[in-house]
């Protein structure tokens, strides 16, 4: 929750297919940080856009990857390999792009000291990030389908009532798995909504 007396929520449900935009004032450096939770392998779980490139989070067969874009051409892809990030958990990231250096981080027990870091100077000419006009955010896209909290994009808070009607409050999720459904040693897949 966020607010003087904790009044705000600060957690969403995303439906696959129907992301959510936003756009706040550019700042100095690219960041884009948040906790979520999810059980879908592959999805992208935000996109922050200026004039001059965009930065991608995204779930690639459940692991974690950031995609710097410049003109339309993938730039730099960093990627934490472990661990695997569908277990219907919460989970807290980051990515920043600060100085030339891309930077991704996963908060998380299975990681050394609590902390997974990938980072990467650009090969080539950073996309600068615009220092003034606005950056739009899209929360989710076509194949994520989970639950988004404490969205902040440049260090200003998304709140889920500035973002528009298409936002569900909360976060809720049904264990579609528990018990086993599937027959004849069918192995049974949590789709978030469905199995």
């Amino acid at each position: 929750t966020h607010g003087p007396f904790c009044g705000q929520n600060t957690t969403f449900s995303v439906v696959a297919g129907n992301p959510v935009r936003a756009s706040v004032p550019a700042g100095s450096s690219l960041g884009l940080a948040l906790r979520f939770r999810t059980t879908i392998r592959v999805g992208a779980l935000a996109m922050c856009s200026d004039t001059q490139g965009s930065v991608e989070l995204a779930l690639v067969e459940a692991r974690l990857q950031a995609t710097l874009w410049s003109h339309g051409k993938n730039v730099l892809v960093l990627r934490l390999l472990e661990p695997p990030l569908n277990d219907g958990h919460w989970h807290q990231v980051e990515v920043t792009l600060r100085l030339g250096v891309l930077e991704l981080r996963l908060w998380h027990e299975g990681c050394p000291a609590h902390l997974c870091v990938a980072s990467s100077p650009m090969a080539t000419a950073a996309p600068a990030p615009a220092l003034a006009g606005s950056r739009f955010t899209q929360l989710g896209g076509m194949a994520f389908a989970g639950c988004l909290q404490d969205v902040q994009v440049d260090g200003h808070l998304l709140l889920p009532e500035d973002l528009g009607e298409n936002v569900l409050l909360g976060c809720r999720h049904e264990e579609h798995c528990q018990p086993p459904p599937c027959a004849h040693g069918g192995v049974c897949v949590d789709l978030w909504n469905h199995y």
